[in-house]
């Protein structure tokens, strides 16, 4: 019985309740000024367009309750008071043998037509390099 309830308890403990959200208050280019969300440097944020969409953005400066974003793609469809929504991740890269020769995007999203992708693991997009003296030679 406890295995019925298993997927259910799995899918509340990652269930996000509170958000944390900003509304747009300038647009240059690719450039996005919010005021708010509550976020930190190289957040994901999600911007909610007038189409119903949401637009991918990182956290890229802060100044007083002024959010700076940088769009990982086409900024149109948002205005002028459009809802910023914190995610509260960092942008991670998929990695594994199942991403040979695939083509991806910069979030990561197939752009090869070869279907979704499966892997299981993501390493972080800002990370320090590994050490070139200790790390295992490529072959």
């Amino acid at each position: 019985m406890e295995s019925f309830f298993n997927k259910y308890i799995d899918r509340v403990s990652h269930t996000e309740t509170i958000h944390y959200t900003g509304s747009v208050t300038a647009v240059k280019g690719l450039l996005i000024e919010s005021l708010g969300p509550s976020s930190v440097i190289g957040e994901l944020v999600k911007i909610k367009t007038a189409a119903d969409t949401e637009i991918l953005a990182e956290v890229t400066g802060l100044e007083d309750k002024t959010v700076r974003l940088l769009a990982y793609g086409d900024t149109k469809g948002i205005q002028i008071g459009s809802e910023v929504v914190a995610t509260g991740e960092i942008l991670q890269a998929p990695v594994g043998k199942n991403m040979l020769g695939r083509v991806i995007d910069a979030t990561g999203t197939p752009v090869d037509g070869k279907g979704p992708l499966e892997v299981t693991q993501y390493y972080p997009a800002i990370a320090p390099a590994p050490n070139p003296i200790t790390r295992k030679p490529i072959d």
